[in-house]
């Protein structure tokens, strides 16, 4: 045991009490206190919806987030934290001295209990507000420390006598009791903790709606008041507004002519819980962002897809479209943020708060990838306030097609937990086979079906199979249509093979280099984004070109070609390299070669959906089909039983597996990085685990990056198989892992061949 410090005589005045430099504690809090209004007002219908489910009045559970609020920078009236930000001492977790006064406070006047028990929620969430919650999170620095905290006394009395008392009588309308004891030591302080979270974990009563929803609507609503007070935004907006009128005048203005809305984004704009079903290229973002009109001033806009590349376009044109923040989320959304010129040169306070908004959907309309939202159900990340900010959102879910059933299983469960809360769901897609639309309908409640029949007819290619043959024969009739002046797309289901048809025309030296690409998912971060970039401007360009790519283009890139080259595979992902070719279809049909899925693919896609896809086209006896037709083909070869059968056994299985994880997290712990492994907490099934590495030529450069430019290491990496890469990975330098495989800034990542081969595309 360490011998008790002898009580320093350092003191503070009360309006010397910082809550951060040279800002006195009280003023902070009268700024988060008139947010509390605002946000009382936004959260009012979830408010109701949790307090109803918590079995309390919805008047009781605002008198706890109240006092969440009020107390939880109390503890920054201490020695130590106020030397702290006068830059005479080492920081110290303010956080855990306030729980300490919070817990005392709560424990009296608290309606949120367990078995009769106050849960001190209020407390936990004032613990957690600037870090992860875990039952352990305070051990090692204060549990068996026997040091006076050195609080000052005078001014926490004065504060909870003078100001909080007085507040909670206005805001609250009633009299709180705020008397309080100290804590002698700061072990004090641990052991309250630790018994508080010793309670949580050995009830056997704990539930989502007793602990887990009070526990997020809790730490919303205090991040709310204290972020934006901090900021001093008293304002905020909370939602998209006008956001009908901003549609059209983007759209006339886009199109430079007055604009008639198609008939489906008409039919779209009265329906609630609803499925869109469109062709690419005919207005469905702007039908969707039609449909969440009607929630503005009351819901957020949230609009999730499958890549990190469909993000940041998305992200782009509903910043123009719709004229408000717009939050950015996945992977390296920080980085694509920091270098957006239109960000550039702000402070890092602007910089922090940016992000931290982007991850908790704080903003009046987010884009992101489908993983930030579903990682909520698993309490990884921001997910307090993810699931608040969502469960009063208009939800957007587009590409439905592009998921497997476990992933599809995860986004029921947790559209279907967010509309108990209040949020409204639209998915969509341009290709959603009968079976999957329907167990959507019935498990979402989904009450209305939006179709655009205008394209029925359409027909935009002409498909020629050639399914005898692989890609590699086709080389040749390639060439001949880049002297035709055509653009050809080559679409191959595999890193080997693109890299494999590429270097075949390459070496034949008929197409100039500036006239000939390759795009997969193993290029550098840098690289990639800047051949994106560069195609997508492509349709600018009057001459020929030849890009062979993966499936990385089938839903990222706003691209039109004038003749497609494929391997087969099933006909939705066939649906949608049609639509990388003549793409509004206002040119003769577009020319088509399928060729024979290589072997090495086969784990890429099931063998049987490419070859009954395959079967369908052939079944149909000619080149032409129009939009309905292979609508057609779509339900056919997704047979009815076959693919509900294996949704519901996913389903199944990610329900136990959201239980099993929140009942190991007590329902609010947050999901370490430890657990999340142990647990094997995925989205996304796959075969194999994949990586981000930087390849051995770019290491020096990354590491030598200044602290304030550290954000552009994810430039150099890149994401590769595991098995492919782990017998040349250094140990980790900095945080950053190296690999010693060479890297083409034409070819991305080059690594001995082996027996098998890359599956990632």
């Amino acid at each position: 045991m360490r011998l008790r410090e002898k009580r320093v005589t350092i003191l503070y005045s009360y309006d010397e009490v910082w809550a951060k430099p040279e800002y006195p504690l009280e003023h902070h809090m009268e700024d988060c206190l008139q947010l509390f209004s605002k946000v009382k007002h936004f959260k009012k219908a979830i408010a109701g919806t949790i307090a109803e489910r918590a079995n309390i009045e919805a008047e009781d559970l605002w008198s706890s987030a109240f006092l969440t609020t009020l107390l939880h920078d109390v503890g920054k009236a201490s020695i130590p934290f106020q030397k702290y930000l006068r830059q005479q001492g080492e920081k110290e977790s303010h956080a855990f001295t306030s729980f300490y006064f919070v817990n005392q406070i709560c424990s009296n006047v608290s309606k949120l209990k367990i078995n009769e028990k106050t849960t001190g929620l209020e407390a936990l969430a004032v613990a957690s507000h600037h870090s992860p919650l875990h039952p352990l999170k305070f051990e090692e620095g204060y549990k068996g420390v026997e040091e006076d905290p050195q609080i000052l006394k005078d001014v926490v009395r004065r504060y909870l006598k003078d100001f909080a008392a007085k507040k909670a009588t206005e805001y609250v309308g009633k009299v709180t009791e705020l008397d309080i004891s100290f804590p002698q030591t700061y072990n004090d302080i641990y052991e309250s903790f630790a018994l508080l979270n010793a309670r949580l974990r050995t009830s056997r009563t704990i539930n989502n709606d007793s602990v887990r929803l009070p526990f997020a609507f809790l730490k919303s609503i205090l991040h709310y008041c204290d972020w934006y007070g901090s900021s001093r935004e008293f304002s905020p907006q909370y939602s998209p507004d006008n956001v009908e009128s901003r549609v059209l005048r983007y759209l006339e203005e886009k199109e430079k002519k007055p604009i008639e809305l198609k008939k489906f984004q008409e039919d779209i704009k009265p329906l609630t819980d609803a499925i869109l079903q469109a062709p690419t290229g005919t207005g469905k973002t702007e039908a969707a962002t039609l449909w969440a009109d009607k929630y503005t001033g009351s819901k957020k806009l949230l609009y999730l897809l499958p890549t990190m590349t469909t993000c940041n376009k998305m992200h782009d044109r509903l910043k123009k479209m719709l004229g408000c923040e717009v939050g950015l989320l996945h992977g390296t959304s920080d980085y694509m943020l920091a270098t957006n010129e239109e960000y550039e040169g702000q402070e890092e306070f602007e910089r922090i708060k940016q992000s931290l908004f982007c991850k908790s959907f704080m903003y009046p309309c987010t884009v992101a990838t489908i993983d930030q939202l579903l990682f909520t159900m698993f309490n990884w990340g921001r997910w307090e306030l993810k699931l608040l900010n969502t469960g009063s959102s208009a939800i957007i879910v587009d590409e439905i097609h592009a998921y497997e059933p476990y992933t599809v299983a995860l986004i029921v469960h947790t559209l279907r937990l967010l509309r108990s809360l209040g949020a409204k769901n639209l998915v969509m897609s341009a290709t959603i086979p009968t079976v999957l639309r329907d167990l959507l309908q019935s498990n979402l409640e989904l009450t209305s079906i939006c179709r655009d029949t205008s394209c029925d007819n359409r027909i935009r290619t002409s498909i020629q199979l050639e399914t005898s043959d692989e890609m590699a024969s086709a080389v040749q009739e390639i060439i001949r249509h880049y002297n035709d002046k055509k653009k050809v797309l080559v679409i191959c289901n595999t890193v080997a093979t693109s890299k494999a048809v590429y270097s075949a025309i390459e070496d034949i030296k008929m197409v100039k280099k500036n006239e000939l690409a390759l795009l997969h998912s193993q290029f550098i971060m840098r690289d990639r984004a800047v051949k994106e970039d560069f195609l997508e401007n492509l349709k600018d360009y009057a001459g020929p070109y030849v890009l062979v790519a993966t499936q990385v283009v089938e839903v990222s890139l706003d691209i039109d070609f004038d003749v497609l080259f494929t391997e087969a595979c099933p006909i939705d992902a066939l649906i949608q390299r049609l639509g990388r070719v003549n793409r509004r279809g206002e040119r003769p049909p577009a020319e088509v070669f399928v060729y024979k899925q290589t072997p090495n693919a086969d784990r890429v896609y099931d063998p049987a959906f490419v070859q009954d896809s395959v079967k369908q086209l052939y079944s149909r006896g000619r080149s032409k089909l129009k939009e309905f037709e292979l609508t057609e083909i779509v339900n056919d070869v997704y047979d009815r039983e076959d693919y509900e059968s294996r949704f519901q056994e996913e389903f199944k299985k990610t329900r136990a597996l959201i239980a099993d994880v929140q009942d190991n997290l007590c329902h609010i712990y947050r999901l370490t990085v430890g657990e999340k492994m142990l647990q094997q907490v995925v989205t996304r099934e796959s075969d194999y685990v994949t990586i981000n590495v930087v390849p051995r030529d770019y290491a020096d450069r990354v590491l030598s990056l200044p602290k304030d430019e550290r954000y552009r290491r994810v430039e150099f990496t890149v994401k590769v198989p595991y098995y492919k890469i782990k017998q040349n990975l250094r140990q980790p330098v900095d945080g950053v892992l190296i690999a010693d495989v060479d890297y083409d800034p034409q070819l991305g990542v080059l690594y001995p061949e082996r027996d098998t081969e890359a599956y990632i595309y």
